[in-house]
């Protein structure tokens, strides 16, 4: 987890300087040293991008793995509450009928 908000806050830094070159190379106001940076920038962010992807894969897999746990956890404790109910209304009978 530390890595991916590692590469989220170089991410951000990065589309900050992307952002506030991008009008100098929109424009065409910028000489060799801005385009060689903006190249970098970008490949930096390509990278990145790519990383993330890459982490999110795994983040997600063990995230559906989780879900279903839960949801299995969760049809089993509504099974023994149904359970639990149904003993509860049967001995409301008996105990109905005890005092009849």
């Amino acid at each position: 987890m530390k890595q991916i908000v590692t590469l989220l806050r170089k991410k951000s830094h990065l589309m900050y300087m992307i952002n506030c070159i991008e009008g100098y190379v929109e424009d065409k106001y910028y000489d060799k040293n801005l385009s060689e940076i903006w190249d970098t920038y970008n490949k930096e962010l390509e990278d990145i991008n790519k990383e993330l992807e890459d982490s999110r894969v795994p983040a997600l897999e063990e995230y559906e793995k989780s879900k279903l746990e839960l949801l299995k956890k969760i049809k089993e404790q509504e099974r023994d509450l149904e359970l639990s109910r149904n003993q509860l209304k049967e001995l409301n009978q008996i105990v109905s009928m005890m005092k009849k």
